[in-house]
């Protein structure tokens, strides 16, 4: 409850429209934290997040810290690491530049407005016909209901 708190304080002291954050704890498995302006932007954070903790590499998974990854209200995409040492750091600070790196169109331009000034925006017509049914049905499912 109280890192909820913090969570939020955070997110509206820094204009976040979904904040996530994957505590690592040397070894066991990482404990994931979300919230968003809306449920929309909560549900959206909170399953990438997940999603990410998840697939964490194992290097990653040993480390002691924090991984915070959030998009402002204006579609700035943010990736923030701690680390308890020097090494947890150092690998921290490499995933979160690889996470930030590669953000996917959907859910973070679709759901979230990343790169759009926080206004979520639908995919083109060319980039949905090169989509696998399976990825059309997700799209579909993290397209903001008032998407552009």
């Amino acid at each position: 409850m109280e890192t909820e708190i913090t969570l939020t304080a955070l997110g509206e002291q820094r204009d976040f429209k979904a904040i996530g954050a994957i505590r690592l704890c040397a070894g066991r498995r990482p404990f994931v934290y979300a919230c968003g302006a809306s449920d929309f932007d909560d549900n959206v954070i909170d399953t990438y997040a997940n999603n990410l903790a998840e697939r964490a590499p194992d290097d990653i998974v040993e480390c002691d810290g924090l991984v915070l990854l959030g998009v402002h209200s204006d579609g700035v995409a943010e990736v923030a690491t701690w680390g308890v040492t020097g090494t947890d750091c150092v690998r921290l600070g490499e995933w979160g530049k690889h996470i930030l790196h590669d953000l996917p169109v959907c859910p973070f331009q679709t759901a979230l407005g990343w790169g759009n000034g926080g206004v979520p925006k639908r995919m083109s017509d060319a980039e949905i016909a090169r989509l696998t049914p399976t990825q059309w049905a997700y799209v579909q499912a993290w397209t903001h209901p008032h998407a552009e």
